[in-house]
């Protein structure tokens, strides 16, 4: 073997060259060939002795003879060697590609040995080591020693030889590259048109991994240049940038180097080892980073270079660009943050101000960057923001997340109809169509809210009244608008105290809607139908109708969502008695959780719940009946 690594490629060092002998030369014939040799003194007598032991011992010769131009008449070797000693090497491979595949071969390796790196070269070697034909190489050498006088080699000998040639040359073409100067460009180049050609050629599968090893020192080095800035990036401080830009680079060096191989081991099924491992460490640095220290930019920098580097790594790539999509959305929500903070910050200072001055100054000066106080802040942050934001909507929500503040938690509808209005005024058709619908719905339910609450208080006050279901009429939705109508009209043709009052009660009892909306509002399950009477301004309700409330606390329920409620209490103390097994149980729970969403906590009438607690002593079977059908009994 040690011969075969010494000669393969050496092709002008080989012993029938050096000797000038032919494949069918006998013993006594490469005797008197090496005493012409020692007289034209081109060889050392150590070389020339040496070549005359190699050529009259039976296996040594073997290599040598594979080494050699096999299946070449005297005429073709000689144009060969005239060939490569006088050539434009760049050329060979058009001028031998009649050639034999062992012989052309061992031409193509000896130009690979004196040149850096030549791709058609390399490429035509791949070439010769597809299709080669060892029972013609065996005949071949069988017929000129039996010339010679010189025992028959088996076709397992020939393969084995030929086999490590095959290695030899491997490590010839791989050096080669490596005397480029762009190692990793040259065989990135040859992979992907060999895998292309023939992905089971057994030279690639030596190439490769000759050109692996060829690497391991330079990339040993790109490893620990990485795992240094890597440990300072850790720390996180304000020089991570540097940090993750050197990571960076030192990862470009590493895949011009490596990609080659992963390349091939992506086409063998598997995931380069090195690769693999590096990808691991920084993707460690890169969680940590973001999960630790929340540096979201950093890390997104640096998942989107192991993504660039490592795409053949698919199992890798695949985690990589989840990581990227979810890191792009925290970068952007940290940005979004940094531009909504001093909104959020105004806001918050608003919420439990004194609201008095400030619904003085939303009547006074409206909803804009030159009113005075908190009102001036949160228009300009709210100005500030718009024109940095990508999607605007998230900065009007801030703003309508206070409105709802003030009407579900302070309990002053008035002040958040006046903002919510100054806001929709401020906008303008800066406002989607969405957002826009979203605001005027919930500037007609604060006002509604407002509203109402003035129309209790003027109980029998005949003037206050009309006044006041004049302004509901403003904002009123259609279904609304016809019951406010209705009462205005019955209310002028009545005069008495007791009719007015009444009435009033009646409205009361249909339209009540403080808090209705809060920041679960797009979340209603439901919505409360009205149905206007034919005879008067009362509603008809069914008996039995039921509707789910919105989630929330402190909500005003209407009479159906308060039934709701009482009826599906009482389902659930049946329910209660009846669990059998941890399905039911389970199922229960989600019921006792979904109503102490909606139900623990709301507001009422009186005389509605008087009423529906009535209505429970009389349909307890029903409930009962309900309780077992829910649970499949």
């Amino acid at each position: 073997m040690s011969l075969i690594l010494k000669t393969a490629s050496n092709l002008l060092r080989n012993e029938f060259n050096v000797l000038k002998a032919e494949y069918s030369s006998s013993a006594e014939e490469i005797s008197d060939l090496l005493e012409d040799a020692e007289f034209e003194g081109i060889y050392s007598d150590d070389v020339l002795i040496k070549a005359q032991q190699t050529l009259v011992a039976p296996k040594d010769r073997l290599i040598a003879e594979l080494c050699w131009l096999p299946e070449l008449s005297r005429q073709q070797r000689e144009k060969a060697l005239q060939v490569i000693k006088e050539s434009d090497t760049s050329q060979v491979p058009q001028q031998i590609d009649h050639f034999p595949d062992l012989a052309k071969a061992n031409i193509l390796a000896y130009c690979a040995s004196e040149m850096e790196g030549a791709k058609a070269i390399i490429l035509s070697l791949c070439n010769c080591w597809d299709d080669l034909d060892l029972d013609a190489l065996t005949n071949f050498i069988n017929d000129n020693r039996k010339l010679a006088g010189f025992p028959q080699v088996s076709l397992v000998q020939v393969e084995d030889v030929v086999s490590n040639i095959c290695l030899k040359q491997a490590i010839t073409a791989a050096a080669s590259i490596w005397r480029s100067g762009v190692p990793g460009f040259l065989m990135n180049s040859i992979v992907e048109k060999e895998l292309s050609r023939n992905p089971e050629s057994t030279f690639l599968k030596n190439l490769v991994r000759e050109y692996d090893k060829n690497s391991e020192k330079d990339l040993a080095e790109i490893a620990q240049k990485i795992s240094d800035a890597a440990e300072k990036a850790r720390s996180a401080g304000d020089d991570l940038g540097f940090h993750i830009q050197d990571i960076d680079g030192y990862l470009f060096q590493w895949d011009e180097i490596n990609q080659p191989v992963q390349l091939y081991d992506q086409s063998r099924g598997h995931e380069e080892a090195r690769s693999k491992a590096l990808y691991q460490e920084l993707r460690a640095l890169s969680v940590e980073l973001a999960n630790e220290h929340n540096r979201f930019e950093a890390s997104l920098q640096l998942s989107e270079a192991l993504l660039r580097t490592f795409p053949e790594l698919e199992s890798a790539a695949e985690i990589l660009r989840g990581d990227v999509t979810d890191l792009e959305d925290l970068v952007e929500q940290e940005k979004n943050n940094r531009i909504l903070q001093p909104l959020f910050e105004a806001c918050n200072a608003a919420k439990d101000a004194p609201r008095t001055p400030l619904k003085a100054t939303l009547r006074a000066e409206g909803f804009s960057e030159r009113s005075k106080g908190v009102i001036g802040e949160i228009a300009g942050s709210l100005q500030r923001s718009c024109t940095k934001l990508d999607d605007t909507r998230v900065a009007y929500m801030i703003v309508r997340n206070l409105c709802l503040y003030w009407n579900n938690e302070k309990e002053d509808p008035e002040a958040a109809f006046l903002l919510i209005d100054g806001l929709i005024t401020y906008a303008g058709n800066a406002l989607e169509s969405e957002m826009s619908e979203r605001l005027s719905e919930d500037r007609a339910t604060l006002h509604t809210n407002w509203k109402m609450g003035e129309l209790e208080s003027n109980r029998g006050n005949k003037t206050a009244i009309l006044r006041t279901l004049d302004d509901l009429l403003i904002y009123a939705k259609p279904n609304e608008k016809y019951e406010f109508e209705k009462l205005r009209n019955d209310i002028k043709k009545q005069s008495t105290k007791k009719y007015i009052k009444w009435s009033i009660y009646a409205v009361i009892g249909l339209f009540i809607l403080l808090s209705i909306i809060d920041s679960e509002s797009k979340k209603r399950t439901s919505a409360t139908k009205y149905t206007p009477s034919n005879s008067s301004s009362q509603q008809s309700v069914s008996v039995s109708s039921e509707s789910m409330p919105p989630v929330g606390t402190g909500l005003s329920l209407t009479e159906s969502q308060v039934r709701y409620c009482i009826f599906q209490d009482k389902r659930l103390d049946f329910m209660r008695n009846m669990l059998s097994d941890n399905a039911e149980i389970s199922h229960f729970n989600r019921l006792v959780g979904d109503w102490n969403a909606r139900c623990s906590n709301y507001r009422y009438l009186p005389a509605i719940m008087s009423k529906i607690q009535d209505e429970v002593a009389g349909r307890s079977h029903d409930l009962q009946l309900d309780a077992q059908r829910i649970l499949g009994k």
